[in-house]
């Protein structure tokens, strides 16, 4: 007969061909009735927490300029052709209002308020576009300006002066006309630097007030 076994929950084997006692199998419990850690909720999903917002684009730092010529974030040559867009726009303009003859449509006065207009506005445009990361370089590249429209001038506006009235251009009529040229145009130029050391030092100073807030 099989060995009496106690009551419990395991299920008794007998085996006739051998004596011996009797083994006992357990049940071996199924995978579903294993626990198993909690699975980690997916962001966005129903339950999980709120994903942090992104950051704000008023709070993150200015992009770098990529470097160019002379510490701008342009090439040399789109410099270079900045400074010569300065001369040229406000002697086209200027054509408009002086007669072949050499006389002007409007007053002298008038005439000079006109050109500091229009050179004023070309150069503000130019100085954002090519923008002068410091203040040195924004006085090197008003420099470098200044320096083309003088240039230019030499070589167009002061032989126009020379030529005034139809009389022929000569070395005395050309050298006749430098002194009150420099005077009353080339000075004008000087303001170039300038302006280019005070947009080169305002960037310069919305950077780092840009940097200090995003600390």
């Amino acid at each position: 007969s099989n060995p009496r076994l106690k009551e419990s929950s395991c299920v008794p084997v007998v085996f006739t061909t051998r004596v011996s006692p009797p083994a006992v199998v357990c049940p071996v419990p199924s995978t579903d009735d294993m626990t198993s850690p909690p699975a980690t909720p997916r962001a966005g999903s129903a339950g999980s927490p709120a994903a942090p917002p992104p950051a704000s684009p008023s709070a993150a730092a200015p992009a770098p300029v990529a470097p160019g010529a002379w510490g701008t974030g342009q090439s040399r040559s789109v410099v270079i052709a900045g400074g010569v867009a300065l001369w040229f726009v406000p002697f086209l303009v200027s054509c408009f209002l002086i007669l072949p003859t050499g006389e002007m449509v409007v007053s002298e006065a008038i005439f000079k308020s006109i050109m500091h207009v229009v050179a004023g506005g070309v150069a503000s445009v130019l100085f954002v576009r090519v923008k002068m990361t410091t203040a040195r370089a924004g006085a090197i590249v008003g420099g470098i300006w200044a320096g083309i429209n003088v240039l230019l001038d030499l070589l167009v506006l002061v032989p126009l002066m020379a030529t005034k009235g139809g009389a022929a251009l000569t070395m005395d009529g050309y050298l006749a006309q430098l002194p009150s040229y420099f005077l009353g145009v080339a000075l004008n130029y000087a303001v170039g630097p300038l302006t280019g050391w005070l947009s080169g030092a305002s960037y310069e100073r919305g950077v780092a007030s840009c940097a200090k807030k995003t600390k």
